[in-house]
């Protein structure tokens, strides 16, 4: 359905209209803007701002810009007992709204968005949903009153769930039709009449018979009674009802409703709508005109409602339903019936000029010259010729006195505004003074500055004839300059607004004339000037701009993307407040020039039309402004100009995902938490605001938070959608404003839920993290255990290959210390034998106690290793000497050695070294120190060398120590290859000795 505004076109009253305080717009709605059926029985606003519309076929709900029906056999929530809806209530304290049909009761629960029967919530009243409903009405905070046209009144508590019937009769039809509340007194109006309903009875309030009762309602503390037989009741006086007939001018009145300044409307079946002021009862407003221009429904009145906008909206029998407001009060149009002849074709116009002595003047598209009056409001017309293109006029200026100038498409005329004579000013040799655009009166010379179609020309107000326009720019042909504003800054200099050379610069005194290229690289078509200083505010064809005639510079540029409704700017003028007004193609512009922030005036809240037309405007001097368009003349007083401050905050009405509604378990406006599947990561939110002025001006902002970083700027759409969702939680925020630019100071907000997939979930991260920990787990532990046996079997073998070496080192030392000691014995040395025998009993037993140990303490082992060297210093009859030198930190520690580890070098070094080395000077010199990680052994004897030894033993047995030893050093330290290095040492080139130095690990 298309954009539905609730303002038509204000009508500038005549004179004989003044009387009326207010001035009203209008707008219908009908089958074509999406109503189910154009009898307007009943209506009712929500707590929400929809407005409801009940016809005989079918329930309607608008928002603004759509209708949305409801019917019977449609609905699928609950269920409409039928479609032909008589009466309408909105309870606010349970968020209800109450359906009166022709077959029944039934309540629509807002918050749970469903329909129900009216036994659901009142058992005891099930007969009920069958009666025909005449009207509902509210009682008090809990109680709800429902008139029936067979069973009397029903009064429903809401809060106990129970009612009490009235004038329930068998066998008498009770005909209910209205029921209110008046100085505590409930009223109800059955079968022409008036009773009281006091606890359990109906008491006959007046015994007068008022024929076809249909609405009552309390205004200025006085019941008012609408027949639609027998006219308008007023009754004074609740304890001692005083009736009159008051002449509202029908005698058919079916509704009837207060507006915000306390004026009765009254509705009636054959005059439509009357208005009653309050003071005096005079009637203020009757509406046949509106009626019969079509911007009225017809005149049979079946309903009223005063919305919370203060707008009066009237339902009727076939014309649908209309509003109506005094909301357009800020704008005034002079407009087709009252501006141009009786039968005229146009409404078009093209410029404006003054007013000068109240007088404005109006030039019009084929209709010629116009005068109105704005002070009486007088409308006079004026044809100049019958020569084509005389009567289309595009620009008014005047020259002082009685004269005013204009040019036409026919060329200059001159109108003097006392005669009222026209004249025509034509020169074949100037065919640039044909069709002309615009005409200037210059300051300080008596002269016109005219521009046709093709060029420009000056006009000597003395001498009435053309004369050329010279000037000394060659790039510039004169018949191309196609002048539609000009502005006189001093010093001669005039700015010449163009089209095609956007803004001018000419010289009067020295005929210069440039285009302004730094005007010409944003617009070529310049419509209008306002000159503040040096700063000159251009209407141009691609926005606003503000030049710097000093600095020659464009200091900013405003557009459509900076907030105006079009690129095109067509004129300025600047208000005695200070704000400029722009005329456009999308109706009016103010702009703050200290922050440049912009009220956009949409067409719907009163103007002429949307669309203007380029330099029509005018300022008089109580600071009016007029503005020309395709439909009229717009003219008001920016100082009363005011902005709605009304800006409710928006409604989200649907939530789509991939394009299909999404079913939700209650109404989602009272929805704050949306919970969603992984696939269902595409949303659409469709919303709007309930404002029922100018809602298509309205504008959004939005942003999801989780996705947005900022507000998007959404302008008037309506809708935004969000693709490929990641699981998480989102909040979309939604605001909105007014056509004012006013924001609504509430947000509107929803969350919505996105729940993974199951193998997007925590826990089943968590298990698959634990799965994988468990694998890993399992395979180190596996490892480890894998390594750790490897280990033990290496160091099984190790330890046993270190026994087995042990075992083979022991046999062989204690053989040779026993050959020592037998032959002790054999040379009958009892001394020695005995002295080598102990040292030996020692040296056993140091070694048996560590044979069952891998590694003994160092101290321990060099103990041993002295012994050992002793008793081979013995066996050998002090042939050598021993030197040993331990770095004392090495005594003190605890560091861990295999045992006897050096004591095959030793002896290694002694009885292949020593033993054989003449004379008893031999010298065996052991040093053991810390070297980094190890521990260092120096044996260095001064015996016949390795060489002269190998001679001497090659033919004895194989010495298996010095080999175990190797085998012991390298499985200790862990190495491919023993840390030992064998060294001989010679003296002059005979061997002197062998130095062996071995590294051992510390442990």
């Amino acid at each position: 359905m298309k954009c539905c505004y609730f303002l038509f076109t204000f009508i500038l009253l005549t004179a004989a209209a003044v009387v009326c305080s207010q001035q009203l717009s209008f707008k219908l709605y009908t089958s074509a803007e999406g109503l189910s059926q154009n009898s307007g029985y009943c209506m009712a606003q929500d707590g929400l701002g929809y407005l409801w519309m009940g016809t005989q076929d079918g329930l309607n709900k608008f928002n603004g810009k759509k209708i949305t029906t409801y019917y019977k056999q449609t609905v699928t929530r609950g269920a409409l007992i039928n479609n032909y809806i008589r009466a309408l209530f909105y309870d606010s304290s349970k968020n209800w709204l109450w359906i009166g049909t022709d077959n029944g009761l039934c309540i629509y629960n807002i918050t749970a968005d469903s329909f129900y029967k009216a036994s659901y919530y009142f058992p005891q009243a099930d007969t009920l949903d069958k009666l025909m409903i005449g009207n509902i009405s509210f009682i008090s905070k809990n109680e709800v009153a429902v008139a029936t046209l067979s069973e009397g009144f029903f009064i429903c508590n809401t809060s106990t769930n129970k009612t009490q019937q009235y004038l329930q009769q068998p066998g008498t039809k009770n005909r209910a039709r209205a029921i209110t509340t008046w100085n505590n007194i409930i009223v109800g109006a059955a079968n022409g009449q008036l009773y009281k309903l006091i606890g359990q009875n109906a008491l006959l309030m007046h015994k007068m018979q008022m024929g076809d009762v249909r609405n009552m309602l309390v205004w200025k503390n006085d019941l008012w009674v609408a027949s639609a037989s027998d006219g308008l009741y007023r009754i004074t006086n609740s304890e001692n009802p005083q009736i009159t007939v008051f002449d509202c001018g029908s005698k058919e009145v079916g509704a009837l409703v207060v507006d915000k300044n306390n004026n009765l409307w009254i509705g009636t079946r054959d005059k439509g709508l009357v208005i009653i002021e309050p003071d005096n009862y005079g009637v203020i407003q009757s509406f046949e005109t509106a009626i019969n221009q079509g911007e009225w429904p017809k005149k049979f009145t079946l309903s009223l409602l005063k919305d919370r906008q203060d707008i009066i909206w009237a339902g009727s029998s076939g014309g649908g339903f209309g509003a109506a407001g005094n909301l357009t009060k800020d704008f005034n149009i002079i407009k087709k019936n009252e501006l141009l002849a009786a039968k005229a074709a146009h409404n078009m116009i093209l410029s404006v000029m003054g007013p000068l002595n109240n007088i404005l003047y109006i030039g019009t598209q084929l209709e010629g010259l116009r005068s109105y009056n704005v002070k009486t409001k007088e409308l006079l017309s004026f044809k100049l010729t019958d020569f084509p293109g005389s009567n289309t006029i595009q620009c008014i200026t005047t020259s002082g006195a009685d004269d005013i100038w204009l040019a036409t498409s026919a060329g200059l005329y001159n109108f003097n505004i006392t005669t009222k004579k026209t004249n025509y000013y034509r020169d074949s040799a100037y065919p640039a003074g044909a069709d002309g655009q615009s005409v200037y009166k210059l300051l300080h010379k008596d002269s016109l500055l005219y521009s046709g179609g093709s060029g420009a020309l000056f006009f000597d107000l003395k001498s009435k004839k053309f004369k050329p326009f010279n000037y000394l720019d060659s790039s510039m042909p004169k018949r191309n300059l196609i002048v539609l504003k000009a502005y006189e800054s001093g010093n001669d200099i005039i700015w010449l607004c163009c089209r095609g050379y956007g803004l001018v610069k000419y010289s009067l005194q020295t005929k210069a004339l440039s285009s302004i290229s730094e005007v010409m690289q944003f617009s070529k078509d310049v419509y209008a000037i306002y000159a503040e200083g040096d700063i000159f505010w251009l209407a141009t064809s691609a926005g606003l701009l503000l030049y710097d005639s000093r600095l020659n510079k464009v200091i900013k540029k405003i557009t459509q993307a900076d907030g105006l409704p079009g690129n095109v700017i067509y004129s300025i003028e600047k208000s005695n407040e200070g704000d400029f007004w722009c005329s456009t193609n999308a109706g009016l512009i103010k702009i703050n020039p200290r922050n440049f922030n912009m009220v956009h005036i949409p067409a719907s809240v009163g103007l002429q039309a949307g669309e203007f037309n380029k330099t029509c405007s005018s300022k008089d001097a109580e600071g009016n402004l007029y503005f020309g368009g395709i439909n009229g003349i717009s003219f008001f007083n920016p100082f009363s100009f005011s902005v709605s401050q009304y800006a409710p905050a928006p409604l989200i009405e649907s939530i789509k995902i991939f394009n299909k509604e999404l079913s939700l378990q209650q109404h989602i406006a009272y929805t704050n938490r949306i919970q969603l599947s992984h696939l269902q990561n595409f949303i659409t939110f469709e919303f709007t605001v309930l404002n029922f002025i100018n809602n298509n001006e309205c504008n959004y902002r939005y942003r999801m938070i989780g996705v947005d970083s900022n507000w998007v700027q959404a302008g008037n759409r309506n809708f935004v959608s969000y693709t490929n969702l990641l699981p998480g939680n989102y909040l979309f925020e939604l605001s909105a404003s007014n056509s004012g630019a006013v924001w609504s100071k509430g947000i509107t907000t929803v969350t919505i839920v996105i729940h993974p997939a199951w193998w997007q979930t925590l826990w089943f991260k968590l298990a698959v993290l634990l799965v994988v920990a468990a694998v890993i787990t399992a395979l180190v532990k596996k490892r480890i255990a894998r390594i750790r046996h490897n280990a033990a079997i290496k160091q099984q073998i190790s330890e046993t290959e270190m026994a087995a070496l042990k075992a083979q080192m022991n046999p062989h030392f204690m053989f040779n210390c026993i050959i020592s000691i037998d032959a002790f014995i054999h040379n009958n040395d009892k001394y020695n034998a005995t002295l080598y025998l102990n040292k030996f009993a020692k040296l056993l037993r140091n070694i048996l106690d560590s044979s069952k140990q891998h590694t003994v303490t160092f101290t321990k082992d060099i103990t041993t290793l002295k012994l050992y060297i002793e008793l081979e210093e013995l066996r050998h009859e002090n042939k050598f000497s021993t030197t040993i030198n331990i770095q004392e930190e090495l005594m003190n520690s605890d560091y861990k050695v295999p045992p006897l580890i050096i004591q095959p070098f030793v002896e290694n070094a002694i009885l292949h070294g020593l033993k054989n080395k003449e004379g008893n000077k031999g010298l065996l010199r052991i040093d053991i120190k810390h070297a980094g990680d190890n521990i260092e052994y120096t044996i260095q004897d001064n015996g016949i060398g390795r060489t002269a030894a190998k001679q001497i033993i090659q033919n004895k047995e194989s010495h298996y120590g010095m080999q175990m030893s190797f085998e012991r050093i390298r499985l200790f330290n862990r190495e491919e290859e023993p840390s030992v290095l064998v060294t001989d040492l010679y003296n002059e080139g005979q061997p002197a000795g062998t130095c062996i130095k071995v590294l051992l690990n510390i442990l």
